[in-house]
């Protein structure tokens, strides 16, 4: 899998951490990988594409202990950002959590946890026998975007939202609740991310 570095963003998180994500694109996927101070990688979201047109997202994680940090939110802000100049702004997915459980509490809980993720960013969850039985109700989806996925919940979004929250600063975009931070930004810049393009693997 081929990709090439695009830029660097930074944020701060619900608890007050700076964290920074790098993006990579390849011909037709967005990786967004997000960092703390010391290069580790604490989250991920990636995006696939064909003709700038279709788009699914999937591989969509946030460490355990980071869950509740509004992480995974700003990952879904700096992809508006990314497709912010695309004429098409719908994004198609499939519900699937995944995890190892320890009970079927476990998973039910992070279900709920998942679920609320997506609604609160926009997203539409759909029962797939729904949306096969009653077509005429979503007439924004298509069964060849999707296949066969019995059982399944369909996700989809299109979504554009009143501003965006990252800003450009250079050479690298920073979420405007850091925009107050970029003496922090900078240092961490000096002396952790000399080379942006070897920092994430």
């Amino acid at each position: 899998m081929v990709r090439k570095y695009v830029k660097t963003f930074f944020f701060t998180s619900k608890n007050g951490t700076l964290y920074f994500a790098h993006v990579y694109r390849g011909s037709q996927f967005f990786q967004i990988s997000v960092c703390d101070r010391e290069k580790m990688q604490i989250g991920e979201i990636s995006l696939s594409f064909q003709d700038l047109q279709l788009r699914y997202i999937y591989n969509v994680f946030v460490n355990t202990d980071k869950r509740n940090d509004h992480i995974g939110s700003h990952m879904m802000e700096i992809l508006d950002y990314l497709i912010r100049e695309w004429k098409y702004k719908n994004i198609y997915g499939v519900f699937e959590p995944t995890e190892l459980y320890l009970s079927s509490y476990d998973k039910k809980k992070l279900e709920e946890s998942v679920l609320l993720f997506y609604r609160k960013n926009n997203f539409d969850v759909i029962n797939y026998l729904d949306f096969l039985e009653n077509r005429e109700n979503y007439p924004f989806l298509e069964l060849k975007n999707f296949g066969t996925w019995k059982n399944k919940m369909l996700l989809y979004r299109n979504y554009v939202p009143n501003d965006y929250v990252f800003k450009k600063q250079g050479d690298i975009v920073v979420h405007d609740n850091t925009i107050d931070r970029l003496d922090e930004v900078d240092n961490i810049l000096v002396k952790k991310l000399s080379n942006l393009k070897l920092s994430v693997r």
